[in-house]
């Protein structure tokens, strides 16, 4: 008989619990602050509140494509950065981009010392943000002397055009 009462008490002692739960679940939810006191309505979007929606992004794509248009006038000069120019043991090492323009093009490095000269090129990608020139890597050997040369990086494309200078000392 007292193992009855006891199993009869744990069960009205589990009642109570998972009553207590329920209504601490259901009190947790959040409420809107409102002079209504109306609880957040957690129900599917209705037809009008799904036209709403509709409407909004239709605002917003229609904003997007102003901001794409107005866009379109290109620079017709290219700002050209040199990153890296400088000699790695037996190579010359360029590495520039173009800031301000978006667009594929070509890169054509030209090194010059007194009457020496010697031309180098390498196609630019459109990326992101900028035109990166894939960088170039020419051979000492290519040099015909050692001392000061003077570096100058042009940007062409169909839009743009552009160059940027330096200075390297190379050692053969």
């Amino acid at each position: 008989m007292k193992k009855k009462s006891i199993i009869f008490s744990l069960l009205i002692l589990t009642a109570l619990l998972v009553a207590i739960g329920i209504y601490l679940y259901n009190s947790s939810k959040p409420q809107v602050s409102n002079s209504d006191n109306q609880t957040i309505n957690y129900d599917p979007p209705t037809a009008e509140e799904k036209n709403a929606g509709d409407k909004q992004k239709e605002k917003i794509i229609d904003s997007s494509n102003e901001i794409i248009t107005e866009s379109e006038d290109k620079p017709d000069s290219a700002n050209i950065l040199i990153v890296d120019a400088n000699q790695y043991e037996d190579f010359i090492e360029v590495r520039a981009f173009v800031e301000n323009v978006i667009e594929d093009g070509t890169c054509t490095y030209t090194f010059t010392k007194d009457s020496l000269e010697l031309v180098k090129t390498s196609q630019a990608f459109a990326d992101a943000s900028t035109t990166p020139c894939i960088a170039i890597s020419v051979s000492i050997e290519e040099f015909a002397e050692s001392g000061e040369w003077r570096l100058v990086v042009n940007y062409a494309s169909s839009s743009a055009e552009g160059s940027a200078e330096t200075k390297l000392e190379i050692e053969l």
